[in-house]
């Protein structure tokens, strides 16, 4: 089954929005490939509170990889490493669709980038 979610990526180009909407299968598979970049691949993922009810799948270990890209959501206490997948869960926990559209979600969000010493990504 599919479902909408929304992908925080602060490894987007110049013309490209930070966040947007994806559809994934529901499952582990497809969430691992949603987090993983070329750049920062994902071997293990965590659960973290996100705005408006939703939850935020990020990478486990992110912290742990020397990150260059990075994104903070406001009220969360620590900047996260790699991309975000940001849905939410019904009654049951399962996880379901996002509801919250994208404009909404990057009025809480911020991208960061470690620049080498030349200002290089």
């Amino acid at each position: 089954m599919l479902i909408k979610a929304l992908l925080i990526d602060p490894f987007h180009g110049e013309d490209e929005p930070m966040i947007r909407e994806i559809e994934i299968e529901n499952d582990l598979k497809a969430i691992y490939a949603a987090l993983s970049h070329p750049l920062h691949p994902v071997s293990g993922i965590a659960v973290v509170r996100g705005p408006a009810g939703h939850h935020i799948f990020v990478d486990d270990e992110g912290l742990f990889k020397d990150p260059k890209y990075w994104f903070e959501v406001q009220g969360f206490p620590q900047a996260l490493a790699g991309r975000g997948l940001v849905t939410r869960t019904d009654g049951r926990g399962e996880t379901v669709s996002a509801t919250i559209p994208a404009s909404v979600l990057a009025q809480t969000v911020r991208r960061y980038v470690v620049r080498g010493k030349n200002g290089d990504r």
